[in-house]
């Protein structure tokens, strides 16, 4: 069976089953509730069971990152971003 090898900025949905020996690229986004069974390859979109491709957008839509006071990238949400949008910050 084995374990899962996953890569840097990789959004893993809600739910989302990854099973085996199975490796993740970088930049990728994995769908709510999908079942990872193969390889996923850098810069793919994957959703379903089994996870199929369905953009090759990564997970740029899906990771926001912004640098802090100390150079430091930060997680931040969508909602937060939007947050800071309406209030003009």
């Amino acid at each position: 069976m084995g374990f899962p090898t996953i890569g840097d900025s990789v959004y893993i949905g809600p739910g989302a089953c990854i099973i085996g020996r199975v490796s993740i690229g970088s930049d990728v986004a994995v769908g709510a509730h999908a079942v990872v069974v193969r390889d996923v390859m850098d810069g793919e979109v994957v959703a379903g069971n089994p996870a199929r491709q369905v953009s090759g957008g990564g997970a740029k839509d899906y990771i926001n990152y912004t640098v802090g006071d100390e150079g430091v990238k930060s997680e931040i949400s969508d909602y937060e971003r939007k947050q800071a949008l309406w209030s003009g910050s």
